[in-house]
C-alpha cells in the first residue's frame, strides 16, 4: 500500500488494527521494520487509536526502549518498543523485556508493537505467530507491506 502522507500511514495503522485477529495469541505481537523516518511510530499511533488510546500520548520510546499505553477503561494495553539503540538480542533478554512477549491472558487485551524488530534476529525470542509490517520510503511517501 502506498501512503503519501504521515496521516495516511496513521490511517493504515488504524485500519490494520481492525483487520487482525487479536485472539490468535496473547499477547498479539506486531514487528515493524523500516529505516529512520519510514513511519513506524505513525503506524503505531494509528494502530493505538483503534483501541481508544489517545494518539497524542504515543511517542517513540527510543531512549527508554518501552512505552506502555492503556485505554481509558483499561481493556487494552499496548507495549510499544523501539529497539533502535539496542546492540543485540541478548540486551533485550538481559533487560527482561522478553516477559512482555509471553503475557498470560487477562481481562486486558495485550498488544506488543516492536519497532526495529530486526534487532532481535539471531535468537528465538519472538513467538511463532507475529504480524510483520515493513515500511519503506518511496518517492514522496512510503510503501507499507504486511509480510
Amino acid at each position: 500500500m502506498f501512503a503519501a502522507t504521515v496521516e495516511a500511514t496513521y490511517l493504515y495503522g488504524k485500519q490494520f488494527a481492525a483487520k487482525i485477529d487479536l485472539q490468535l495469541a496473547s499477547p498479539t505481537v506486531i514487528c515493524l521494520y523500516g529505516t529512520l523516518g519510514a513511519g513506524k511510530t505513525s503506524f503505531v499511533k494509528g494502530f493505538s487509536s483503534a483501541f481508544g488510546i489517545d494518539a497524542t500520548t504515543v511517542s517513540s520510546p527510543t531512549f527508554q526502549y518501552l512505552n506502555i499505553y492503556k485505554n481509558k477503561d483499561e481493556s487494552a494495553a499496548i507495549f510499544h518498543f523501539d529497539l533502535y539503540r539496542l546492540h543485540s538480542a541478548d540486551d533485550f533478554l538481559e533487560m527482561g523485556f522478553d516477559e512482555f512477549l509471553h503475557l498470560s491472558k487477562s481481562d486486558c487485551r495485550s498488544i506488543v508493537c516492536i519497532e526495529w524488530a530486526e534487532r532481535l534476529q539471531g535468537k528465538e525470542i519472538l513467538p511463532s505467530k507475529v504480524y510483520k509490517v515493513q515500511l519503506s520510503h518511496h518517492n514522496d511517501g512510503r510503501i507499507i507491506e504486511v509480510l
